[in-house]
């Protein structure tokens, strides 16, 4: 996709959104979402999308998004009505797409429309000369306090005393360097990318409690772009606290595919705390792109099953849409490694696929989602063939749903499968 194009494709978006064609919009967003990815204004744009179209915890999770890395005011704007509004957009006056007040840091695509500011008014030239002179006067005195911290150049110092200095520099130096490359003592913090690099082996985390973005699927290559851009297939993961303080523990994993390409934990990182679980979510997944999916998806799973103490056969999926298909499929390619699935707004997988059926099925659906007929008779379906199967219908069309909904599913099939797991332990 052209610059220009791209451009135009971002109005026409605007333009869909404005006249209430949300999810047009979005499939425009998405594309171009593909094509510049980690970009703020389409980010947050795709947010609005999902929030007027009801998928509340989607629009929460990439507001985070942009709050986390950029500390866009729109988007947090945005994200405190959506928590505040307990997902319902209905009556929110949400930003308008023209207005995004956050177009630093672009691609060089796109240059958000500026707000109209009015006539800008001549500067006084007194004052001017006066704020120069400050700013010079300001500047200078930095620049001998640096020169003399930098070359211990204090006059009056004796050298016992530049001794002290130096040792209480390389003690608070040392302290940084252990807090940067130890475990994060606060659930769900970020650690940053120049931390876990440090500490990675075959460029992958020596993963500790927190929340890692963009950990690359090490010989899993990328996905090329019709401009010869090559997308890196990558993973988000969160790691509850439990795994630091129960270091011989194997935990199991929920893994999370969507069809908005970097889903993000979709607001399941304090349940996943409170459960003692480890989130991956799975980036570049789309609905037109099957075959490479799965690939994606075996990198993927190569990279977290070499390299953390997961418990190989307690794997949850869950989905939205085509994320949902997506992880049907990808259950009945690793039937052993999973005991549960969420299918959020589809019925099963795109290719009729089918897995064992002691993996247990949950649905969550809008009351008048365009799939429904389809969710509906598949239910009775999977439960006359002995599949443990629950159901939620929810308000909406095409939505996930409230994430109390979400968690109370994976809370089920969790508990199920530990319940399970003791018992066989047991004998009985």
């Amino acid at each position: 996709m052209k610059s220009g194009n791209a451009s135009d494709n971002f109005k026409k978006a605007d333009a869909l959104y404005n006249n209430g064609g949300y999810t047009d919009a979005l499939e425009l967003l998405d594309a171009l979402d593909v094509e510049y990815p980690d970009t703020k204004n389409i980010i947050y744009a795709r947010a609005r999308c999902h929030a007027q179209l009801g998928d509340t915890a989607t629009a929460i999770t990439l507001c985070e998004i942009c709050v986390e890395k950029w500390g866009a005011p729109r988007a947090k704007e945005l994200l405190d009505e959506l928590r505040n509004d307990g997902g319902d957009t209905s009556d929110t006056n949400l930003p308008e797409i023209k207005d995004l007040d956050m177009d630093a840091g672009l691609s060089a695509a796109f240059s958000a429309p500026r707000v109209k500011l009015g006539k800008r008014r001549k500067p006084n030239p007194a004052l001017l000369t006066i704020a120069i002179v400050g700013i010079l006067a300001i500047a200078w005195s930095l620049h001998y306090a640096w020169l003399s911290h930098s070359f211990g150049s204090d006059i009056g110092t004796t050298d016992k005393e530049l001794v002290v200095a130096k040792e209480k520099r390389e003690t608070a130096k040392q302290k940084r360097m252990e807090i940067e490359d130890g475990p994060s003592l606060e659930p769900g913090k970020t650690i940053p990318m120049s931390v876990w690099t440090r500490t990675a082996v075959l460029s992958l985390p020596d993963w500790k409690p927190g929340v890692y973005r963009g950990v690359p699927c090490p010989g899993a290559g990328g996905i090329r772009l019709e401009n010869g851009e090559i997308l890196e297939r990558t993973i988000d993961v969160y790691i509850p606290m439990a795994y630091q303080e129960r270091p011989t523990d194997l935990f199991p994993a929920v893994i999370i595919n969507w069809s908005s390409m970097n889903p993000g934990f979709i607001g399941l990182a304090k349940w996943a705390e409170r459960n003692d679980v480890v989130l991956v979510a799975i980036n570049l997944v789309a609905n037109i792109m099957y075959s490479l999916n799965w690939k994606t998806q075996d990198a993927a799973l190569a990279t977290i099953t070499g390299s953390m103490r997961l418990d190989l056969s307690m794997g949850f999926a869950i989905g939205m849409s085509g994320g949902a298909a997506t992880s049907w499929e990808m259950i009945c390619r690793y039937p052993d490694n999973f005991a549960g699935v969420v299918m959020m707004g589809i019925s099963n997988g795109h290719n009729d696929c089918w897995f064992p059926n002691h993996v247990r099925v949950a649905y969550i659906y809008g009351q008048t989602d365009h799939n429904i007929k389809h969710i509906q008779r598949i239910i009775p379906k999977l439960r006359s063939s002995g599949y443990k199967v629950r159901e939620q219908m929810v308000a909406g069309g095409h939505v996930t749903g409230p994430l109390h909904v979400r968690e109370q599913m994976l809370t089920w099939m969790l508990n199920d499968a530990r319940k399970e797991r003791a018992q066989q332990n047991s004998g009985v």
